[in-house]
Parts: structure tokens; C-alpha cells; sequence
């Protein structure tokens, strides 16, 4: 209806723990973990750069609010939810700043779909 493409980003948590895991940020906040958000990031950073020479818009990026990676303003922190930022969406805000990339980053909680869809074509 608005002509707008939607590109799902991997899972941060499936991508460096795996299934079954129990400490999201804990494993997360490592060394390693780090290093392999920072390779996720990296191949988005690239995507959006392709994108973007392209000619092509890039709205915003959507996380997970309540999510201990991908929250944006809500995030899973010592066994409860509470404001913050996800790990993953703490570093890819903080790359985009650097590559001085201008890109809304807004979170989504499970139950206010409705609300993302309205900022995504807010920004049509």
C-alpha cells in the first residue's frame, strides 16, 4: 500500500548463543559476544550502505522492546524488564553515530504492533 520493503534483521541471541540459552545478556556482554555483535553489525552497516547508494529510503530500524539485545528504550535486566537498551541495539546505535549514519532506531513492544506500523508510515 505505501511501497515500503521490510528487511528482517538475524537474531542476535540465536546468532551468538544459539538455542536453549538461559543468560542472554550475560553472554552477550563478553568478549566473544561482542565480537560477534560487531560482526552482525558490520553486515548491516554494509546492507544499509548498499541500500542507500542504491537510491533506496531507509525508514528507521524496528527492535524488540523488553528484549536483553534488541531493546531500544525497554530491556530484560537483572530477572525483570525495565528501561534501557538491548546490548545489540546499544552497538549498533553507537556504530551508526560513527559511520554517521542518521537512522531511527524506535522499539516495538509484542502487544502495540499496531503503534510500528503507524511510525513506519509516518515516515513515508
Amino acid at each position: 500500500e505505501n511501497d515500503i520493503g521490510i528487511i528482517q534483521m538475524p537474531c542476535p541471541e540465536l546468532q551468538v548463543l544459539g538455542l536453549g540459552r538461559l543468560t542472554v545478556r550475560d553472554g552477550l556482554e563478553t568478549e566473544e559476544g561482542h565480537a560477534h555483535l560487531h560482526q552482525l553489525i558490520d553486515g548491516l552497516i554494509y546492507e544499509i550502505k548498499q541500500y542507500r547508494f542504491q537510491g533506496f529510503h531507509v525508514i528507521g530500524i524496528l527492535g524488540k522492546q523488553g528484549s536483553p539485545s534488541c531493546g531500544v528504550t525497554r530491556t530484560w535486566l537483572d530477572n525483570r524488564q525495565q528501561d534501557g537498551q538491548g546490548v545489540f541495539i546499544r552497538l549498533l546505535k553507537q556504530r551508526l553515530a560513527a559511520e554517521n549514519l542518521d537512522i531511527e532506531v524506535e522499539g516495538v513492544a509484542d502487544h502495540e504492533q499496531e503503534a510500528a506500523i503507524e511510525w513506519v508510515k509516518e515516515r513515508v
